[in-house]
């Protein structure tokens, strides 16, 4: 007894009754699965077994979709540790800027990178402690300033601040005038007379290696975004 088998053939579709081709691709191309088909014929009897085969067309969309996922996770993550770093507002200390209850959002490359000027909000961790909860202030002295409070008035290298603020209750450590290091800062928050920064001795002034980096966007509880300027 003896069977017979011929060369297989691959052709896209499935037969429907007897030399009816009828092929219903998955997504339309045609190129999903491949039918895989033997005749085998035993004492005048035809025996037909059939295989379905993925494609290679599938199989190359699947890598395809795997590695957009990948770069895709990525990019979140880059995102996530140099940009996304977030902090919510306690009390006062920045208002009409920011209330409390609000979060920003901070970037933390430019923390790194030491591109900080007067006038941006920063957010850093008070004396360089990471367990506690950052501060947010503005920056108004840079390396090699000289800050001083005088009347209620902040002056910079000998210029009046006029910004608009109100005037300073307590001038704090910047009674005397105060010379910046390198790599240091002197921040106070929007909020002069409700606020706890560089006039404080618990504070005084920011390092480069405090800072967190620059807050860009706020985030209101009502979910409405605002950039912080």
């Amino acid at each position: 007894m003896e069977i017979q088998g011929t060369v297989p053939k691959l052709y896209p579709e499935p037969r429907i009754g007897p030399g009816i081709p009828l092929f219903i691709p998955a997504s339309g191309d045609g190129r999903d699965f491949m039918i895989e088909e033997k005749k085998y014929e035993y004492q005048g009897l035809t025996f037909y077994q059939r295989k379905r085969r993925v494609s290679r067309g599938i199989i190359r969309e699947i890598l395809l979709w795997l590695l957009y996922t990948a770069v895709a996770v990525f990019l979140a993550y880059c995102v996530v540790s140099f940009f996304g770093f977030r902090v919510s507002v306690i009390g006062p200390s920045m208002e009409p800027t920011l209330e409390e209850g609000d979060s920003v959002l901070v970037n933390r490359i430019s923390g790194r990178i030491g591109a900080i000027s007067r006038g941006d909000v920063i957010a850093f961790y008070p004396g360089g402690n990471t367990s506690a909860h950052p501060y947010i202030k503005r920056v108004v002295g840079i390396p090699g300033d000289t800050v001083s409070i005088s009347s209620g008035v902040l002056s910079v290298n000998g210029v009046p601040e006029n910004r608009g603020y109100d005037l300073i209750e307590d001038p704090g450590e910047a009674a005397e005038q105060i010379t910046l290091g390198d790599n240091e800062y002197f921040v106070l928050g929007d909020n002069r007379n409700n606020s706890e920064d560089s006039r404080s001795a618990g504070i005084g002034n920011v390092t480069s290696d405090m800072i967190i980096g620059k807050v860009y966007f706020a985030i209101t509880d009502a979910g409405t975004v605002h950039t912080v300027k």
